[in-house]
């Protein structure tokens, strides 16, 4: 009996060491670094060589009195699990459990930095359950986390760094401050690694974008001003730029790639357009004018003229309303004109008209048909030309037949004919007007593009802004002790006096 027992307990010690060694054999291999598949390695290469530079030891690692954590990874799991108001009460979707062999790039990497692997769980699982039914979302940021891993690695990044960069990478598309989750998340990661939430948002800010320039501008300078004040170097605006080129890459990316499990549309190119667009906007919602200009850019990069049928076809389906108010503005033109639609309700909105109007600048000027056989790109500039013309000579239709009402009708030509010596006297919009003075009396004037002439004693500049005109000193050829500005109000009181209205000055 003693016999039978000693074997049975033999053979289940011989069995437990065997399931331990199969269990450490089957361990995912994913915790040290993996390389980054090729196509994610070289997009970023390809557009700014620099990202793969290591750079300055001060621009890219912790100070020296940050670079150990503040507390060990175990012990930061451990209160994080004890604390009342930790994630997983707050959000049991969080605590799902991934499977070792499901994690992805940058999660291997996350834990091969020293990240516990229940945080890097957690975050998995965030990503997961933060886009329900939106599989494409969830996707894109895993993407974007997985080629910013990328970059801080081949970067040499310390660890802590490259955790940050990563998280925000991860979390990109993420409002903090209206996720309590992502909140726990953050304060997780930076106890680790010893790096603060504001530091994860002043990078996720830098992903930030708009279509419209201006609104652009505005969040770039919101990215500035919170990498300035959360590092104690340029490393955030350096690191946070990279991070948005690293979203770019994955955006331009994913558009050129099949829409993931759903049945193709009957309208491939509708459904192209719907990912391109999806994609940059990273889960921002975008109103019809922002998704024109959207699909403007995918128009361009398909070799789409935006007059085509197909073209149309796709902004009345994407942007309806829109669609809708341009065909009823182009119904006026004639057929020959309409098939320039696009660019006749750009010049519309360049001139702060209407299509008819710009129809009708066109033939007061004779130039309607013939202008309606060139080419697209032909047909924008000239009418370009034709419109600024017709502006100028309108403008100073009314002037009084005096001398200072030539010598506007002079300048107005000047500034519509574009000649000169050189390309930079073409390029200019205004004019040069040429005086001569006695003290401050108005003696004569003239105007050309000339800017070099030395032959009056005074050279202004004039420029159209607006419905106004504009007079600035350019240069005095023979200095009487008196400055520029003395010159220009003789020159616009001689203009007043000869019949041109004050309020078209300045």
């Amino acid at each position: 009996m003693k016999l039978a027992r000693l074997s049975t307990l033999f053979a289940f010690v011989l069995l437990s060491t065997s399931v331990r060694a199969q269990v450490e054999l089957d361990a995912p291999a994913a915790v040290a670094p993996t390389p980054l598949p090729s196509a994610a390695a070289a997009a970023p290469l390809a557009l700014e060589p620099s990202l793969a530079a290591p750079a300055s030891a001060s621009s890219l690692f912790l100070p020296a009195n940050a670079a150990a954590p503040a507390v060990s990874v175990r012990a930061s799991a451990a209160a994080a699990s004890a604390e009342p108001s930790a994630p997983a009460a707050a959000a049991p979707a969080s605590e799902r459990a991934v499977p070792p062999r499901a994690r992805p790039e940058f999660a291997a990497r996350l834990i091969g930095w020293g990240v516990d692997e229940p945080l890097v769980d957690r975050l998995q699982a965030f990503l997961a359950a933060n886009h329900p039914g939106e599989k494409a979302l969830a996707d894109h940021s895993q993407e974007v986390a997985a080629v910013a891993a990328g970059l801080a690695e081949r970067a040499g990044l310390a660890p802590g760094r490259a955790v940050l960069l990563t998280l925000s990478a991860a979390l990109h598309g993420v409002d903090p401050e209206r996720t309590p989750e992502a909140r726990a998340l953050i304060r997780d990661f930076g106890a680790s690694q010893s790096f603060t939430p504001e530091q994860v948002r002043a990078l996720i800010l830098a992903t930030d974008f708009s279509p419209d320039p201006a609104a652009m501008a505005e969040k770039s300078r919101a990215f500035e001003g919170a990498a300035r004040a959360a590092f104690h170097d340029d490393w955030g605006l350096v690191w946070g730029r990279r991070l948005a080129l690293a979203e770019q890459i994955v955006a331009r990316r994913d558009a050129a790639s099949p829409a993931p499990e759903r049945a193709p549309p009957a309208d491939p190119d509708l459904a192209a357009a719907r990912r391109y667009i999806r994609s940059i906007a990273a889960g921002v919602r975008l109103d019809e004018r922002q998704t024109d200009s959207l699909l403007g850019d995918y128009l361009a990069e398909n070799a789409i003229p935006p007059a085509s049928p197909r073209a149309q076809a796709l902004r009345r389906a994407l942007v309806p309303a829109r669609a809708a108010a341009e065909e009823a503005a182009l119904a006026p033109l004639k057929p020959a004109l309409r098939r320039h639609g696009a660019a006749v309700l750009a010049l519309a909105r360049e001139y702060e008209t209407t299509p008819a109007e710009v129809q009708a600048a066109l033939e007061r000027r004779g130039a309607a048909e013939e202008l309606a056989s060139l080419s697209e790109r032909d047909f924008r500039r000239q009418a370009d030309l034709t419109l600024r013309r017709d502006e100028l000579q309108r403008a100073v239709a009314g002037y009084p037949r005096t001398a200072a009402g030539d010598l506007m009708r002079a300048i107005a030509d000047a500034m519509a004919a574009r000649s000169g010596k050189s390309v930079e006297e073409v390029a200019r919009d205004g004019v040069f007007v040429y005086a001569d003075f006695a003290g401050t009396t108005l003696l004569r004037a003239w105007t050309g593009r000339d800017p070099d002439t030395r032959a009056p004693q005074v050279v202004f500049y004039a420029t159209r802004d607006g419905a106004r005109w504009r007079f600035v000193g350019y240069r005095q050829n023979r200095p009487q002790g008196r400055p520029d500005a003395d010159y220009t109000q003789a020159l616009e009181r001689w203009l007043s006096a000869g019949g041109v209205p004050a309020a078209d000055l300045r």
